[in-house]
Formats: C-alpha cells, sequence, structure tokens
C-alpha cells in the first residue's frame, strides 16, 4: 500500500543504481499515476492485474483512471502485464535487447466507445515504437486485441526483430498476423504459445466447440516468410479447424527457407494423426523443411 501516488518515484530517487525493478500489483493499493523513472535500470518488470477492487469508483462517481509512465532509458529487457492502466506511456528504450507485452484495459470490456478502443490501440502502438530495436518480443493475445482497434501499426518497423512469440486473440483469429510480420524483415524464429484456435474447454471433451474465425492470406507475402523464417512452432494445435489448417498451409507455402515447423497437438486433440496425412500433403516452399507432430507434454 502506498502513501501517495509520488511513492514510488521518491523511493526510486533514494537508489542511483538500482538496475533490477519489479513492480507486481494484485488489487488496490493507493496509487493512481505511476511515474517509473531511473536512467539505471538494466531490468523491469511491471504486473497490474487490475482484479475488482482496482474497479472502483473516486469522490467524484466515476471509474478511478490509472497512468503508466516508463522513462528508463537503459533497460535491456521489460515484462509489462498491464490490465488497468487507461494511459501508458514508454519513452524510447534504444538499449532494450528482449521485450514481454500483454496489454490491454478492463475497461474495454464495460462499455468504452470505439474511439476510446482506437486511442488506447495508439497507445499501445506508441509502446511498441518506443522497443523498434528489440531482438526477441512477446506479445500476448490481449495486446493483439487492442492493437487491432488502432490503424497505426504500420507505421512501426522492428528490423532488429529474430525471434517473435504472438498470443492468440480469441475474437479475431490471426488477423494480424500478416501485416505484423511485415513488420519484421529479418524474423527468424516464430512461436505461437496458445494455438491459433481458442477451444472452450469447460464443455467437456466431447462437446468442446471453438470461437470460430474466418481468415484469408495475404495477396502480399510477408518479406521474413520469403528470405529470413526458419523455425515456426505452434502450440495446443488442435487440426479440426479449416481456418486453422489454412494458416499452416500458407506459412508452409510461403516460407522459402524454413527449416522446421514443430505442432504441439493441444491435450483435448482426440486424434493427433487424424490431420497428419492432409497436412503432410501440403506443398512447401523450403524442400529444407521438416514437418514435426508431437503430443503436449505429459500426454502419452
Amino acid at each position: 500500500m502506498y502513501v501517495s501516488d509520488a511513492s514510488i518515484e521518491e523511493l526510486l530517487s533514494a537508489c542511483p543504481v538500482l538496475e533490477d525493478l519489479q513492480i507486481t500489483r494484485e488489487r488496490w493499493d493507493n496509487a493512481v499515476n505511476i511515474v517509473i523513472a531511473q536512467p539505471s535500470l538494466k531490468r523491469l518488470t511491471f504486473e497490474s492485474y487490475g482484479d475488482t477492487s482496482m474497479q472502483s469508483s473516486n469522490r467524484a462517481g466515476g471509474r478511478i483512471k490509472y497512468k503508466l509512465l516508463v522513462k528508463a532509458p537503459n533497460v535491456e529487457y521489460m515484462k509489462l502485464v498491464d490490465f488497468a492502466s487507461d494511459d501508458m506511456a514508454v519513452e524510447h528504450m534504444p538499449c532494450v535487447n528482449e521485450a514481454d507485452i500483454n496489454v490491454n484495459n478492463l475497461g474495454e470490456e464495460v462499455g468504452w466507445t470505439n474511439i476510446q478502443r482506437r486511442n488506447y490501440g495508439k497507445r499501445i502502438c506508441g509502446i511498441l515504437g518506443s522497443l523498434c530495436k528489440v531482438k526477441h518480443l512477446s506479445l500476448g493475445g490481449e495486446t493483439l486485441k487492442a492493437l487491432r482497434a488502432a490503424s497505426e501499426s504500420r507505421v512501426l518497423l522492428f528490423h532488429n526483430l529474430v525471434h517473435l512469440v504472438l498470443g492468440f486473440d480469441y475474437l479475431h483469429g490471426p488477423i494480424l498476423l500478416p501485416g505484423f510480420l511485415g513488420l519484421c524483415p529479418n524474423l527468424e524464429s516464430l512461436v505461437f504459445p496458445d494455438g491459433m484456435t481458442c477451444t472452450c474447454l469447460d464443455v467437456g471433451v466431447e462437446n468442446r466447440g471453438h470461437v470460430p474465425y474466418f481468415w484469408e492470406p495475404p495477396e502480399v507475402v510477408p518479406g521474413c516468410l520469403l528470405h529470413t523464417l526458419k523455425s515456426i512452432e505452434i502450440e495446443s494445435f488442435c487440426g479440426e479447424e479449416p481456418e486453422e489448417l489454412k494458416l499452416v498451409k500458407f506459412l508452409l507455402e510461403n516460407a522459402m527457407v524454413l527449416k522446421e515447423m514443430t505442432l504441439v497437438c493441444h491435450a483435448d486433440c482426440i486424434d493427433m494423426y487424424s490431420f497428419r496425412d492432409e497436412l503432410m500433403a501440403y506443398k512447401r516452399g523450403s524442400a529444407a523443411c521438416q514437418v514435426c507432430i508431437l503430443p503436449e507434454a505429459g500426454d502419452e
């Protein structure tokens, strides 16, 4: 529990050589506007999960608006998980090598207008823009969901990015994938830790379903697929959805220097070999590409 918004700034000002900072906010802590300004920082982890205690009202009766500002130009690693802040800004981080970003505001689920969503998405674009020299980047599905509302992702470019981990946007599927890959001209490794479908696990294996989405291959193939992408890993693979297989087919056909594609089947996959023949028959842009289908860890 902080005395005031200035508590963190005052603490950091007393730590002139601090290199590693982790802040975790799981419930109401009396801080609304947080500023992290520390030139000496090398590693920064900020997690704000925004539970119901943080959705309280101010004295005027409106929902409290949380803000976050990060000014740490020498950070080499940053993890930012924020589901509470309405306004976020990260100033330029020219030294960042690795970043893990998963942000979205819970207010979007309770009545944000399209303009509010678009403005929030633009702020997320601004955060990613500050990380333009990153080499290893992980983006959560909630981040992709927020980015879709913005129209400025095209101004981003990640020349140094070689390893990308992409979550799954359960509302829109991989609709942003081709455009985002186009921003990564030197990408070598691509991982989908959440798979490419949103499985309704709570209905049981026999009656399980998938949140549907519709995806069409882009007219222009991203440059990294043609020239640099060597490895693709898809976890929680189901192999039962046409759109999922269509996306795998597109990647195999157009990744011209791909060396390996690994598919880790979802734990509830009834028969991991039911789709094997179809998938192995797909044309491959790279003659050297090996496709490996594996059960999820712990399965027989």
